[in-house]
């Protein structure tokens, strides 16, 4: 069985993908991020997210960059504190 997000293959010029998973254990917060595919074979692909205050309720805020977020009420720029 296959476990969370990864990256999608497309051999049709973008018009159908296939999706490859993380395996089961890999962490449920690490979506496929950046990949290089030297061959059919060989594959590199890196997982991640960007890193959330813990008083930062999701709701609020879209984070912009691991630096930056916009409060969604007052559509002010801010930087988290971690």
């Amino acid at each position: 069985m296959n476990g969370q997000e990864g990256p999608a293959v497309s051999t049709s010029g973008g018009k159908f993908f296939e999706g490859h998973f993380w395996p089961k254990n890999f962490s449920v917060d690490a979506p496929a991020r950046y990949g290089a595919f030297p061959s059919d074979k060989v594959w590199y692909v890196t997982g991640g997210a960007w890193p959330m205050a813990p008083e930062e309720n999701e709701e609020d805020f879209i984070s912009i960059s691991h630096r930056v977020r916009v409060d969604k009420r007052t559509g002010k720029f801010s930087k988290p504190e971690f």
